[in-house]
């Protein structure tokens, strides 16, 4: 009977054993599977998320990439040209059309200098970026194109003729100085450099020489006008005296300015160089300083302003110099 018992009890602990220890089993497995299905959800909403990234950064690269090429595709109106009711104007004078806007590039050196080497991608890759912005910016109601005179210009004279003057990075006598000298030999036709081609300008044609000096300077001004009130202009822009305004004579050009190839290749320079190239080519199309000269302060953000020594990429021409030039409506 004794042994009987303890025959029961010994399969009763057997059987509670293999039940326990099963049960332990089965938990395991179902933590397990519950961590999996866990792990395989969380993984499931990353992977959303990364494609969702993914496209995003997709569809941002084929926007820069349609922008770069196509700046004016997003424009209200074509590139082309906008439409005869708002096409642009130059600042604060619509009797004088800036719808088709022509740089006329040059590269000059003082006959005691070298030409720099690869000046002429350097520059075409700086007007380039200068003619998107501008083509952007002004939506499509002025367009801007350029031609590079294909050989660099030797000055007659050493650096110091002109470079007299001021000598700080914005002295207006560079081109002062220069100006005569290039009306003779490059817009004379018995100038040594006259070239009809490229001096040529249609009668549609806002024309602006752009002059880049192997030198000291940077500045731009219109000169559409001789008559005495546009010559007053000039001077007070230039701040020099009305007889010396007076005497800056292009050929057929509207306006100019001038940039000192350095801001172009130098190292600390080149990074905003096109913005100032721009800047000073806003001059000629009649946009004034946003900026004290003397203190710095800007007052404005834009690129006649704060906005200057960005790069081109991060600038902006500002909604009043858009409304006094015919783009957007003043309200």
């Amino acid at each position: 009977m004794l042994y009987f018992r303890e025959l029961t009890n010994l399969f009763y602990r057997g059987i509670i054993q293999i039940y326990y220890t099963q049960q332990l089993r089965f938990d395991k497995l179902h933590f397990g599977f519950r961590m999996i299905v866990r792990e395989s959800f969380a993984m499931n909403i990353i992977y959303r998320i990364l494609e969702v990234l993914l496209i995003i950064l997709l569809l941002g690269v084929i926007g820069a990439v349609i922008l770069y090429f196509y700046p004016g595709i997003f424009a209200k109106t074509p590139i082309s040209g906008g439409t005869p009711q708002n096409r642009a104007h130059f600042y604060q004078n619509s009797a004088i059309s800036i719808s088709n806007v022509l740089v006329k590039a040059v590269y000059v050196v003082p006959k005691n200098r070298e030409p720099y080497s690869g000046w002429h991608d350097i520059l075409a890759k700086a007007l380039d970026k200068v003619q998107r912005f501008h083509n952007l910016q002004f939506r499509g109601a002025s367009t801007m194109n350029y031609e590079i005179f294909g050989e660099p210009i030797i000055l007659l004279e050493n650096n110091l003729k002109y470079d007299s003057g001021e000598t700080t990075s914005s002295s207006p006598y560079v081109l002062l100085n220069l100006s005569g000298e290039l009306n003779r030999r490059l817009f004379e036709k018995d100038g040594d450099l006259y070239n009809q081609a490229f001096v040529k300008k249609n009668g549609n044609e806002y024309a602006v020489l752009g002059v880049f000096y192997e030198g000291i300077g940077a500045l731009g001004s219109p000169i559409h006008s001789r008559d005495q009130e546009s010559i007053k202009k000039i001077a007070e822009q230039l701040g020099v005296p009305e007889s010396v305004a007076g005497s800056i004579y292009i050929g057929p050009m509207d306006g100019f300015f001038i940039l000192s190839r350095e801001y172009l290749t130098n190292p600390i320079l080149k990074s905003y160089g096109p913005t100032v190239l721009y800047h000073e080519f806003a001059h000629a199309i009649g946009f004034k300083d946003q900026y004290d000269r003397i203190s710095g302060r800007s007052f404005s953000d834009d690129i006649m302003g704060g906005g200057r020594e960005n790069p081109i990429e991060a600038t902006y021409l500002g909604k009043p110099l858009l409304q006094e030039s015919g783009v957007v409506e003043k309200k």
